[in-house]
Order: C-alpha cells, then structure tokens, then sequence
C-alpha cells in the first residue's frame, strides 16, 4: 500500500469547443492511501500498468480500506521527472 500525503494546486480543465479554458483551485491537504507504479507515456507498458492499478484497487484495496473518508477513487499523477517518467497512484482518501 503507498500513502501519499499531497497538498499541490489542482487544476480544473474545461474544454469549449477548440478553446482549453482551466482554473485553478485550492484543495485542503489529503491522504490517500492505494497502489502506486512509476511509468512514462513512451512505455510500451503504460497502459498495462495503470489499468492494472485501477484493477487491483477495485479487486478487493478499496474495499478493505477501513478508515476511507468517501466511497471516491483518486488517480493521483506526480512525481515527475526530466525522463518523462512518473508515480501514478490509484487509492482513496
């Protein structure tokens, strides 16, 4: 199980027609707490990967999560490096 305590600045994007429009939002700090994998968008894998952790969290994590604060799932993506790779994390609060 990985935790991850985050507190970055969420950005919400709407897209409208061809034109992105986003906000930016404040969130108060959170734990969530799931299986986590380090991937690139150039891995063969990556698709694999991430499914598997979506996979794995639904299979039976979530479920036994006992101190969850909702029934919400989170894909959490950071960590990121100059390589392109990253930590992508499927968990709850």
């Amino acid at each position: 199980m990985s935790y991850y305590p985050y507190d970055t600045v969420p950005v919400k994007i709407t897209l409208i027609g061809e034109k992105m429009n986003y906000e930016i939002v404040t969130l108060e700090k959170k734990i969530v707490a799931g299986v986590s994998a380090r991937t690139s968008n150039n891995s063969p894998d990556m698709y694999s990967t991430i499914g598997g952790l979506w996979q794995k969290l639904y299979g039976g994590i979530a479920q036994s999560m006992k101190n969850r604060t909702n029934k919400k799932a989170i894909g959490l993506y950071c960590d990121y490096n100059e390589d392109g790779t990253y930590t992508v994390l499927t968990g709850c609060e």
